[in-house]
């Protein structure tokens, strides 16, 4: 089974504009990945902060991208061209399959849950309950998510997409009867991180 790659990175224009060395060189970071990998990569970026960009993608295995494409020499010499302009943030997996993602969308929200460790199996018995109100919303296809990969000492992590036609609609699922059904998995949630991300086309 493949790994599903979700990394941040800062961009250095605070606005998210792309310079063309940028630019260029973010389409080569992506050919460099996707002939790798075998697979498509996507980029997509933040609405509230557009300087903000995430990369989507599979990998064969954590080894393939930890242990082979990171050090790689076409990887290395991306890194060193973008290191004024591009700062990654964090690089996580996942167990979702980027398929399964409404990449089309105009809009999707990302939603980042953290879980305690010890209470995962009661966040997943209760998103699974309530996981119908949301989709039952949710008019642009439908809603995926995974689990993080990497360990972490205290809580997992639990990536939602959700696709919309403008963050507005997000906003009215909270004004309806079935969000108060939803919310109950903030019951099992440490804390949470909610964004808005559209398809950034190079």
């Amino acid at each position: 089974m493949t790994v599903t790659e979700l990394a941040l990175l800062k961009l250095s224009s605070a606005d998210g504009s792309l310079s063309e060395h940028v630019r260029a060189q973010l389409l080569k970071a992506k050919q460099a990945m996707e002939s790798f990998s075998g697979h498509r990569f996507y980029y997509l970026q933040q609405i509230e902060e557009p300087s903000l960009i995430y990369v989507l993608g599979e990998w064969a295995s954590l080894h393939q991208h930890y242990a082979e494409f990171i050090p790689s020499a076409p990887n290395q010499a991306v890194l060193e061209a973008l290191r004024n302009d591009v700062t990654v943030v964090w690089l996580s997996h996942l167990d979702v399959p980027v398929s399964d993602i409404e990449l089309a969308a105009p809009v999707m929200s990302l939603g980042r849950h953290f879980v305690a460790a010890k209470k995962r199996k009661d966040f997943e018995a209760c998103f699974a309950a309530q996981k119908k109100f949301l989709q039952e919303f949710v008019t642009e296809g439908d809603v995926a998510g995974g689990w993080k990969l990497e360990e972490d000492r205290e809580n997992d992590e639990f990536v939602l997409f959700a696709p919309w036609r403008a963050i507005e609609q997000h906003a009215a699922f909270a004004s309806t009867d079935g969000f108060k059904h939803y919310v109950r998995i903030k019951d099992y949630i440490v804390d949470a991180d909610i964004k808005h991300v559209k398809l950034l086309e190079l």
